[in-house]
């Protein structure tokens, strides 16, 4: 039987590093600090196997970004269908707007988001290039 659930615990980091670029220029943080401070939900988080931030530079016409990484790893056992010893395994990326902290532009992120990639058995981590580059809209932005 397949069973189908979401990870609040994962959905919530999300959102708090979606939201990241709204607080004030004071309280924004660097690239580095989501991957390194527990407050930002990525550290310490028992959900995660691994988190990774890294801050990638411009290059041609796509703009800086902030890539964060992640390992959701919260199911284990032969209780949530997998073998003993086993667990999930889901990775997600996501790519940020820079804070001003890192050299963006306060406030610069328009709120919206995409979401690139499959469901169910995709099995697959793709680059973030094209959305986190304000300079080189995707099909899906001009649509919008």
């Amino acid at each position: 039987m397949i069973k189908f659930r979401t990870a609040p615990v994962t959905l919530a980091a999300l959102a708090a590093l979606m939201l990241a670029p709204t607080l004030a220029a004071a309280q924004s943080p660097t690239c580095a600090q989501l991957g390194s401070d527990p407050i930002y939900g990525l550290v310490g988080n028992a959900s995660l196997s691994a988190a990774s931030t890294t801050l990638v530079a411009a290059s041609g016409t796509n703009a800086a970004y902030c890539q964060v990484n992640i390992t959701v790893s919260s199911e284990c056992g032969v209780e949530a269908g997998y073998l003993p010893g086993q667990c999930e395994h889901i990775r997600v990326r996501v790519g940020l707007p820079l804070s001003s902290a890192d050299g963006g532009a306060e406030g610069a992120w328009n709120g919206k988001q995409q979401d690139l990639g499959g469901g169910g058995y995709a099995g697959g981590v793709g680059g973030v290039i094209p959305t986190t580059s304000a300079r080189r809209p995707t099909p899906a932005m001009m649509r919008q």
